[in-house]
């Protein structure tokens, strides 16, 4: 249960990442389609290279050569607007980019069943990949004993034909030949030290023209490294044994090796009439290779072949311009996702850069003061002023949260006081102009949802309406504002802080056995700026004495993320739903933990909570020390 937990995961969060690769690998496919047909004239070896990249963009997605341009720069400002060309190129190389989803009419308990899919399809695919790697594995092995039954030849009118071959092609050293009592095609075995399988008993039906042709073919293969392409894509068939695309790949790749050994023998000067009858003689005696990468005679479509040789059809050589056509494509293959990376990464590495723009914007606090909270009050205050930055009766675990954009469960290796202890702080500060800056035209983001009222953790935020001259004077970003808070920290309590990853105990939220009842949001109409408005409602009812949780137009993680900040742990959607819902739900006015919501939540609306176990990022306090008295 848990590999298979463990492959839904996998198989969810990359799932766009591979659909992408493989939108942008048939694309690219395609490219090199369009190509050949221009290139139709010349050389089957151009052609043969053109589907060769293809098949290698398989094992490379653009989004590796794209993360390569982004480290190829150094960070600088984002452009303030992308540029339609560069939305286009964007949506055209990522369609599969996770995107809003669209509200669903019904949720059904299919929505939970729907959640295994990505699993279900990962093993599927794993269980095809195997088979295919299977098959070839005992294919591969039936020719390596026939290869172990075979007698090596040293001498005969079949090696003296070969070391001529060799030498007039240049292949490189002495090939090996060994002589086979299987029926098997003369062909080529191994991949780094290739041996010429020859059948026994054919050279009997061959004249010496005959050999030489059938040779000739085989050094050729030799010469290529034909065997090291074929089992390349024999891998990329494997692992993407679904895709049509990759077996037709296979079948050009065959053709065009096949016709480039055939010009490379004609081109030697053997006669067509001759080299034509080898290759049917080879055909009659002998059975065609199983296997891509041990390079017979007879590969491809043999009439259609046949037909060329008499015909003497050979290609083109390349002129100049089709040889810089061609480095051109090479080049921009590469350059294109690379340079696209370049100009995205200061989009990329923008809150950095802006980060790092907010330490040279505070020069210093103009004034600070932080002081034991002497309120019995048990809720906690900020208020936002121009220029002034106020929190009464927080405690030191609900700054870092607050600072660095966490939730407090996220926090680890903080002492106990760092929970209990409250400080009341002002704030105010001026940037390197020596103007006070104003916060109030760009509050910070609004804190999570408050707990019941009661709560020793309630947080209450005001924020007063921006006047005119506020939004005229410089205000620091969300980034900024939080720098400015872990200066504050830093300096005030002494804190250190190393940030890691660790399993800690989670809630999933999902679907119960009865289904999912979630309504479906009503549709509503668009604010001013054209964003639909998420409502948030967490309230004590007087009169019957229940927590009332209300949550108008979110989606299932949306969702999850509130009930977090009522269980003071993570929760994630494991509900598999889409689209976006209204929910209310209560429990009883004290019964705050997860047993209550979990019943709650399984009796209203049909979901569940089911502790679990999940990696998260956690700050670890190394350093923290109180402030000192003023």
């Amino acid at each position: 249960m848990m590999i298979l937990k463990l492959i839904q995961q996998l198989a969810a969060q990359f799932a766009p990442e591979i659909a992408n690769h493989l939108w942008q690998s048939t694309l690219f496919a395609a490219v090199i389609a369009l190509l050949t047909l221009a290139f139709r004239r010349a050389q089957a070896r151009v052609r043969f290279a053109l589907w060769l990249a293809a098949s290698v963009k398989f094992f490379i997605p653009f989004a590796l050569l794209i993360a390569l341009g982004g480290r190829l720069t150094a960070p600088r400002a984002a452009p303030a607007q992308e540029t339609a060309f560069s939305t286009a190129i964007a949506q055209i190389g990522q369609p599969f980019a996770p995107q809003p989803t669209t509200m669903h009419a019904h949720v059904t308990q299919s929505a939970s069943v729907s959640s295994y899919l990505p699993a279900v399809l990962a093993l599927v695919w794993l269980a095809g990949t195997v088979a295919v790697l299977v098959l070839w594995a005992l294919r591969w092995r039936g020719i390596s004993s026939q290869l172990r039954r075979a007698t090596p030849m040293t001498e005969g009118r079949e090696v003296d034909a070969l070391n001529r071959v060799a030498q007039v092609q240049a292949a490189g050293g002495a090939i090996p030949l060994v002589l086979s009592s299987d029926s098997m095609e003369p062909g080529v075995f191994g991949i780094l030290r290739p041996v010429l399988l020859w059948p026994r008993g054919i050279s009997n039906h061959l004249e010496d023209a005959h050999l030489d042709a059938i040779l000739a073919h085989e050094a050729g293969h030799i010469r290529r490294r034909d065997n090291l392409t074929a089992a390349a894509h024999m891998l990329v068939e494997a692992i993407f044994w679904f895709h049509p695309l990759v077996w037709w790949l296979g079948a050009r790749l065959i053709a065009e090796r096949e016709r480039a050994c055939d010009e490379a023998v004609l081109t030697l000067g053997n006669d067509a009439s001759v080299y034509a009858e080898s290759i049917l003689k080879a055909c009659k005696f002998c059975v065609e290779s199983p296997l891509p990468c041990v390079a017979g005679v007879s590969g491809s479509n043999l009439k259609r072949r046949i037909v060329r040789i008499m015909n003497q059809q050979m290609g083109n050589p390349l002129s100049v311009a089709g040889k810089f056509a061609l480095a051109a494509l090479t080049t921009a293959t590469l350059a294109v996702p690379i340079g696209f990376g370049i100009l995205h990464a200061p989009r990329l590495a923008a809150q950095d850069a802006q980060a790092t723009s907010s330490v040279k914007l505070v020069t210093d606090f103009e004034h600070l003061s932080v002081k034991p909270s002497t309120s019995m009050d048990t809720q906690s205050h900020i208020e936002i002023q121009p220029g002034v930055l106020i929190q009464n009766n927080v405690t030191l675990k609900a700054m870092i949260a607050m600072a660095y954009g966490v939730q407090e469960y996220q926090i680890a290796g903080a002492p106990d006081w760092a929970s209990t202890d409250r400080f009341d702080i002002e704030a105010r500060w001026k940037d390197a102009s020596g103007a006070t800056m104003s916060v109030v035209g760009m509050p910070p983001p609004p804190p999570p949802p408050a707990p019941p009222a009661g709560s020793a953790d309630m947080l209450v935020v005001r924020i007063p309406q921006p006047t005119p001259a506020d939004m005229a004077s410089p205000h620091p970003s969300h980034m900024q504002l939080h720098e400015m808070m872990r200066t504050l920290l830093a300096q005030q309590f002494n804190l250190k802080l190393t940030d890691t990853s660790k399993d800690m105990p989670v809630y999933d939220l999902a679907a119960s056995d009865s289904g999912a009842r979630l309504t479906p949001s009503a549709t509503q109409t668009p604010s001013s700026d054209g964003k639909m408005k998420t409502m948030v409602d967490v309230r004590v009812s007087s009169n019957s004495g229940q927590v009332e949780f209300s949550l108008a137009h979110v989606s299932a993680d949306v969702l999850a993320h509130m009930l977090a900040q009522q269980l003071h742990r993570a929760v994630m959607d494991k509900t598999g739903l889409t689209g976006m819902y209204d929910v209310d739900i209560h429990w009883p006015q004290g019964q705050d933990g997860a047993d209550a919501i979990g019943a709650a939540l399984e009796e209203q609306v049909g979901l569940k909570l089911v502790p679990d176990q999940a990696p998260l990022a956690v700050l670890v306090v190394n350093q923290v020390e109180k402030p000192a008295a003023d």
